[in-house]
């Protein structure tokens, strides 16, 4: 079950990341340190910080915690922190199904 969940999550997330390619600013015209798909692409890394500090908002909607979450997940995924990368994942799916 947890797998299954995984491969959707992931399959969205690649979705996601080309639409958000498509439709965006240049790499160097963004800014740094931003809880984004784009950033995570560019710098997987980079997410860590903007997005745990996004999620520390008490004011974010599901949806957005559920994005936050999300990105976060992608970073520590293409990082190699699997577990912490899966726990986000679990966040997300239970905010935004």
């Amino acid at each position: 079950m947890l797998l299954s969940r995984f491969v959707l999550w992931m399959s969205a997330g690649f979705l996601a990341a080309g639409l958000s390619a498509s439709a965006g600013t240049p790499a160097q015209a963004r800014p740094p340190g931003v809880c984004t798909l784009r950033a995570m692409e560019d710098a997987p890394a980079s997410v860590e910080l903007p997005c745990t500090e996004r999620l520390q908002n008490p004011k974010l909607n599901p949806k957005q915690r559920a994005e936050a979450f999300f990105v976060r997940g992608r970073g520590r995924h293409r990082t190699g922190s699997i577990g912490a990368a899966a726990e986000d994942y679990e966040e997300a799916i239970a905010l935004d199904p």
